[in-house]
């Protein structure tokens, strides 16, 4: 009887000892959800709570405001983690002044729970600048869209900015603009909404809407966004193994026909370099007299401020390099492991001009 009666307390206390732990365990289980779920409550879920918490946050007053007019905030979700950046676009208070037009970004930091000031970027010919909402591409990530006008003495120019991130440097780079009519407000015809950019020119409007990662397309263009800090870098070195330059949405090699349909009408059409090329606002492609293919490609680089030594740092020694005497302009060969030739040509006879283009040849 005895026995009986200690089998019965063992039993009894090993029981209370598996509660007791279980016990322990739930709470333990529970403590750590609540932790997570409190961590993810306090964080906004709308674009509008985003705004007001990062107003309720003043990161802006550590910004010096002196001379400077604020237009509304934008919330961007550059990098498309759901938790954008706000975006506060600013013009001089007075014109005739020293101060340049640009847009302030504010973001916010998960780990430390701060706000702080993240870019500031100014433009020397934007005289005004106006937040007009953004674009979403298939990546989750969104482009900004500025409406931004440039005073001169006889004139007011506007043009509706892209702006978008680059994500090999976080910057924040201008993928493309486009010009657009000024009407009697001063204020120029551009348009966003149902993600997307509507844009009057020369009393036409035009309507663009994002395509893939970094695409805008209209019923005649598909424009590649310009979405690179850099232009010569590793991903401009893996492009060409595919035979392809950065900045133009079609390859070496493709029929000509199936290249003109990918990427839109073309500006112009026309015989050169040989054989039929059709030419866009920045680039080119053309087949030869003996092939219906594309056998070369064209960018042109001025607006990317690139000498020569920043092509030699990433590409390395070329085959060639040369004074063309007929055009006064420097031009240096690479002759690629896949058979393509690449090329660059200098705006100037100096070897330390700017590149003024890149091209690649299929031969």
């Amino acid at each position: 009887m005895k026995q009986v009666v200690r089998c019965v307390m063992i039993i009894s206390l090993l029981l209370t000892g598996c509660s007791e732990e279980k016990s322990k365990e739930t709470q333990k289980k529970e403590s750590i959800e609540t932790v997570k779920k409190d961590s993810e409550e306090w964080l906004p879920t709308s674009k509008k709570d985003w705004l007001a918490f990062s107003k309720k946050s003043g990161w802006l007053n550590q910004y010096n405001q002196e001379g400077k007019k604020f237009d509304e905030p934008i919330a961007v979700d550059f990098e498309g983690d759901q938790v954008p950046e706000i975006v506060v676009p600013y013009s001089p208070v007075s014109e005739g002044t020293n101060m340049f037009a640009g847009f302030v970004v504010g973001k916010f930091d998960k780990r430390t729970k701060k706000w702080t000031i993240w870019k500031d970027y100014q433009s020397d010919i934007v005289t005004k600048t106006y937040g007009l909402g953004t674009l979403t591409f298939e990546n989750n990530r969104e482009a900004l869209v500025l409406e931004e006008l440039s005073y001169s003495a006889t004139m007011i120019t506007g043009k509706a900015s892209v702006y978008l991130l680059s994500p090999e440097k976080e910057q924040i780079v201008c993928g493309v603009s486009f010009p657009a009519d000024v009407g009697e407000e001063e204020r120029a015809q551009i348009k966003v909404g149902a993600n997307r950019l509507m844009v009057k020119y020369n009393n036409r409007e035009v309507e663009y809407k994002p395509e893939e990662n970094n695409l805008l397309i209209s019923e005649s263009k598909k424009i590649v966004l310009r979405d690179w800090a850099e232009y010569i870098d590793e991903e401009f070195k893996q492009l060409l193994n595919k035979g392809k330059l950065k900045g133009i949405p079609v390859s070496l090699g493709m029929s000509y026909d199936e290249a003109k349909a990918y990427a839109g009408k073309p500006v112009e059409e026309g015989y050169d370099e040989g054989g039929i090329c059709a030419f866009y606002e920045n680039y080119q492609f053309c087949n030869d007299s003996e092939s219906e293919t594309v056998t070369l490609l064209k960018y042109h680089l001025l607006e990317e401020a690139i000498q020569f030594k920043h092509i030699e740092k990433v590409l390395g020694t070329p085959k060639e390099s040369f004074l063309d005497e007929m055009t006064e302009t420097y031009t240096w060969i690479y002759s690629l492991s896949n058979g393509m030739t690449l090329i660059f040509y200098s705006s100037s006879s100096s070897p330390d001009g700017l590149i003024e283009a890149v091209e690649l040849r299929l031969k």
